[in-house]
């Protein structure tokens, strides 16, 4: 539900987006298209997890792309764990919309254009989600 969510606040911002589903399918990406502006990294995946991917992509492939690490594990001894493999950002879950943009827009500053105030962020309605995680 998280990958959708991001995936439509991102196409709405007009970014183009591509997703893996996995840690070893990030890698693979990576290596075979190194020019993306940012990963947004999950922590729990299958195969391989955020943080090998993430050690990988910066040790194998020397990448300077941003990475923000998406986790619902935010204690400081995790935010360290993520920094080490070398990680730029950490975005708790659940995340706000507004939250992630104003991210994004940190991460991206030399260089991005998401200067976007949290009026101008279109919300989800996700009563539906709600009612049905009851």
């Amino acid at each position: 539900m998280n990958r959708l969510v991001v995936n439509n606040l991102l196409n709405n911002l007009g970014a183009v987006v591509a997703e893996a589903v996995n840690g070893q399918e990030a890698v693979d990406m990576i290596s075979e298209k190194a020019d993306f502006d940012i990963i947004l990294m999950d922590i729990q995946m299958p195969v391989m997890d955020g943080i090998e991917a993430t050690a990988q992509i910066r040790k194998r492939m020397g990448n300077k792309i941003p990475i923000i690490a998406l986790t619902a594990n935010a204690m400081k001894s995790d935010v360290e764990t993520y920094k080490k493999a070398g990680m730029d950002a950490v975005l708790p879950k659940p995340f706000s919309e507004h939250s992630l943009v104003k991210l994004l827009s940190l991460v991206l500053s030399n260089n991005a254009s998401l200067e976007i105030t949290e009026e101008e962020v279109k919300y989800y309605d996700l009563r539906l989600l709600k009612e049905m995680s009851v």
